[in-house]
């Protein structure tokens, strides 16, 4: 009859070769999302959001400040090296978050180094240059579009930057020391308050004093946390987050969002 002849004719496309191989590719895609391990790496600003990044267990920590580091250092703390600096100190088993490929090509073989957001790293020819000078982790730059993402997502080793606050710009020049006070070599205002520059829309932008080297931080953060279920359902698993002035809750928080999001996906 026809409903018999119409069954036998979905059976037969059902287990025809090009259906299975389809399932089969599926299932595969399936696994390999199960099999990607969380990661989280994370920027901190001070020692109690040190102290924080630790108690929660996160894979890698980055630490701007060398003591802070030397004190506390351990397998995955990390120093962040200067991006403006006239002596470069020579490290030797040390771990290290390169800023600018300079400090690469100068610690990759002698210390375990990562790469930071700065080098700008958006497509494969970048990040195999970077891996193949001796970088064994790099951050994504958060100014890669959606398309690119999706297509470096199964690299190794890999961060997208999902939260914080992007540092726009170094300068040698401090508004502070030469508005306040004019130009005294010996200022120390930044260790007292914290200062901001503000736009014609009234955007606060803070600015963090290394020395008379001025970083300004952006106004607001970049976040992609909302958007974190679909992300790691696309197969991304390894995250980076950069600390301003968070507190140990909101870091709790923030890593929980991850880490929940991480368990629905692996218990569908």
């Amino acid at each position: 009859t026809r409903r018999n002849a119409t069954d036998e004719l979905i059976e037969t496309r059902e287990y025809s070769t090009t259906y299975s191989n389809i399932k089969n590719q599926r299932q595969d895609i399936l696994e390999k999302k199960k099999s990607n391990i969380l990661s989280i790496s994370i920027l901190v600003r001070n020692e109690e959001q040190l102290k924080e990044a630790i108690k929660d267990k996160v894979n890698y920590i980055y630490v701007p400040d060398f003591n802070l580091y030397k004190k506390y250092k351990s397998e995955n703390i990390y120093y962040r090296t200067k991006r403006v600096t006239n002596n470069e100190i020579d490290f030797k088993n040390e771990n290290i978050l390169a800023t600018e490929l300079g400090a690469v090509y100068k610690y990759a073989k002698e210390n375990t180094v990562n790469s930071d957001y700065f080098l700008n790293v958006v497509n494969n020819s970048s990040i195999n240059y970077l891996k193949s000078i001796g970088a064994k982790r790099i951050t994504l730059s958060p100014e890669i579009d959606k398309d690119n993402l999706l297509l470096l997502k199964d690299i190794d080793n890999i961060d997208t930057f999902i939260y914080g606050r992007v540092e726009l710009m170094v300068t040698k020049y401090c508004p502070i020391n030469m508005l306040i006070n004019k130009d005294n070599k010996n200022c120390n205002l930044c260790d007292k308050n914290k200062y901001y520059i503000k736009d014609k829309d009234n955007n606060m932008y803070p600015l963090i004093n290394e020395k008379h080297l001025t970083h300004i931080i952006d106004c607001k953060n970049y976040n992609l946390l909302d958007d974190i279920d679909n992300l790691i359902e696309l197969g991304l698993t390894s995250f980076r987050i950069d600390l301003y002035d968070e507190s140990k809750t909101e870091i709790e928080k923030i890593i929980k969002i991850i880490r929940n999001a991480y368990e629905r996906r692996n218990n569908k």
